[in-house]
Formats: C-alpha cells, sequence, structure tokens
C-alpha cells in the first residue's frame, strides 16, 4: 500500500467496530463490540457486519481511525465525514430485564443530516447499551412495505444503486406457539417470540423487515 498514513494506522481501520450474531450455548446473542474482542466462553461468532465508528458507550473517533489530530488536537483527516453532517445508518442494541435485547436500527435522511454526535446522541435518548453506525451517505437506503427512503446528495438526484444490503425477512414457524424469524442471507439473523415478546425492531416509531444498507469500512477510510 503506498499510503503511508493507512499503514501506520491499519490495525486500528481493521479494528473497527462490528455488529455480531452469537451463538451462545445454541441461543442467538447480538453484540456490537471491535473486530479483534473476545466473546464469552461458551459463544462463537457466526456472523459480522463491520462499520464504525462506534458511538455507544463511547464514541471511538480517535482509536477507528475515522480522524486524525496533531499534537495540538487539530484535525488533519476525517473519514465518512464522520464531523459533517450527513445521511447515516446506525443500528444500537438495548439489554431489557431479564437479559432479552432490543435492537434499533436507525435511517437518517439527508432532509435531516446528522453528524457523528448528533448520531450518537440520538441513540442515547433511546436508552441504548451500545451503538455503532454503518456506511452512510448516498449509501443509506431503506424499503419496508410502503416505505421507500432513498439518499440522495443533490436535488433530482434518485440515488445510487447499492450492490450490498442486508435483507431482513418475516418467516412463521408453528410449533406449541407463533414465533418469527428474520434471516440474513438464508441464514437466521433475528428472533421474535409472540409469547414473550421478547425481540422488538424500531426504526424511530416504524419497526421494519427490509433494511438496505452498504457498510465498507476500509473504502470509508480511504475517502
Amino acid at each position: 500500500m503506498s499510503n503511508a498514513v493507512l499503514r501506520q494506522n491499519m490495525k486500528k481501520i481493521l479494528n473497527r467496530t462490528e455488529f455480531r450474531i452469537l451463538d451462545c450455548d445454541s441461543k442467538l446473542r447480538y453484540e456490537i463490540a471491535q473486530h479483534d474482542s473476545k466473546v464469552d466462553f461458551l459463544c462463537s461468532v457466526q456472523h459480522s457486519a463491520q462499520g464504525g465508528p462506534q458511538l455507544l458507550p463511547n464514541l471511538r473517533l480517535e482509536e477507528e481511525f475515522f480522524i486524525l489530530k496533531d499534537k495540538d488536537g487539530n484535525v488533519l483527516r476525517e473519514s465518512a465525514s464522520v464531523l459533517h453532517k450527513t445521511a447515516r445508518t446506525l443500528i444500537g442494541l438495548k439489554t431489557l430485564e431479564g437479559g432479552e435485547q432490543e435492537i434499533h436500527i436507525f435511517i437518517v435522511t439527508n432532509e435531516h443530516p446528522m453528524d457523528i454526535y448528533e448520531s450518537r446522541d440520538l441513540c442515547a435518548s433511546y436508552g441504548l447499551d451500545s451503538a455503532m453506525a454503518f456506511d452512510g451517505g448516498s449509501s443509506t437506503s431503506l424499503n419496508y412495505k410502503d416505505i421507500n427512503v432513498v439518499s440522495t446528495q443533490e436535488k433530482g438526484d434518485t440515488g445510487r444503486a447499492l450492490k450490498s444490503f442486508m435483507i431482513i425477512k418475516e418467516i412463521k414457524k408453528y410449533r406449541l406457539e407463533i414465533s418469527k424469524r428474520y434471516f440474513f442471507n438464508n441464514v437466521k439473523l433475528l428472533d421474535f417470540n409472540s409469547s414473550t415478546s421478547s425481540f422488538k425492531l424500531f426504526l424511530d416509531s416504524f419497526s421494519f423487515f427490509f433494511f438496505n444498507a452498504f457498510f465498507n469500512s476500509f473504502r470509508s477510510a480511504i475517502n
């Protein structure tokens, strides 16, 4: 790699925050953590999607090389427009009583753009324990029933075609009770138990099952 600055900070880039789906003794659990962080005993990472930066519990801008400062604290380099207002895709986790988890996904459009500090504050206002950003800007898009959100950068722009996306879809299975399963590339992603209401998915006041987002941590680093 010819870019000396990237070479010097590659460990930070590769260790950026990711959303994890864990198998913990045959039970699903979700986690937002740095790539190199270890998982708990009896847990294994089944799937992960890296992005960043981490928003909660602590904002990790310098630690994940989204900004670079000089010795006087002046910002020399910025990635993913973290200091500027733009469209964003955010995901966060909230632990409920009994250990159940809520997953919150936010789509911030360019009609009401946010910088990364405002994004952190939004997640904190929902009482989330952990949160992170995925790729934003023109990569922010959402399709859910009659709701279709496409982030555009210029007036009249129809948005970019996404090559990578996440699909969460509802599949009903009938046993002793009705349960809902959510899949990502035909692999179970999220669970919802109808008797205990143990899982909820939020977009502000809207819940949704289909979500498109392009997240490429390395591409953000070199923008």
